[in-house]
């Protein structure tokens, strides 16, 4: 192919690569802000004691833990995929400047930002090394798998603390359950995933 060719591969990669990642940040953020609206609507009902409403209140949080995981998992599938499309554009952005390499100097540029993109030696950085936290696209995970994580433990201690838990004899018994067992399930298998995928990305076969 001629170099025009591969400049314009590149710039509709960029494109593409920039929308997607706009598209990523958007998700995350709309996440937080659904997080904190419930937050502030839970502190408004309890007058500013959320604890006590927890107990008094068991089953309304468990639906709403039970809908936040549940949005929490469509965000977090959807933020993979965005990664896995955006990974796709990273490769024929790399092949494009690979190709564009040379021996008098034009490929300067990312030498020297491979050279400069450098995670500091630290107890954390080990952590996140580990868990392949030195990717972009598993700190994204993570900022999703925490929140709902937390957002879910909190009512679900209290329900195995309740003298109602796993108790099937009434309507509201039934409901705490299905609820408790929903985003329990929804927010072990999000972490599960991150796990899992250490910095991985879906792959998209050709089609």
């Amino acid at each position: 192919m001629e170099d025009s060719t591969y400049k314009f591969l590149h710039n509709e990669s960029a494109t593409h690569y920039r929308h997607l990642e706009d598209q990523r940040q958007k998700s995350i953020t709309l996440l937080y802000a659904f997080m904190f609206s419930i937050v502030g609507f839970l502190g408004f009902l309890s007058e500013g004691n959320i604890l006590a409403n927890v107990i008094n209140n068991l089953t309304l949080f468990l639906l709403i833990a039970l809908l936040f995981s549940l949005f929490g998992l469509l965000t977090y599938t959807n933020v993979t995929s965005l990664q896995g499309a955006m990974k796709g554009h990273a490769s024929v952005m790399a092949e494009c400047q690979r190709r564009f390499e040379s021996d008098d100097g034009s490929d300067w540029f990312y030498s020297a930002w491979k050279r400069g993109h450098q995670i500091p030696y630290t107890p954390l950085s080990i952590l996140m090394t580990w868990m392949k936290g030195d990717s972009i696209a598993q700190i994204s995970r993570l900022s999703i798998a925490i929140p709902v994580f937390v957002f879910t433990a909190l009512p679900a201690a209290f329900y195995l603390d309740s003298q109602n838990a796993f108790s099937v004899s009434n309507p509201e018994g039934l409901l705490q359950l299905i609820c408790f067992i929903g985003s329990s399930l929804i927010s072990v298998l999000i972490f599960f995933d991150v796990i899992r995928a250490q910095g991985s990305t879906v792959a998209f076969n050709k089609g």
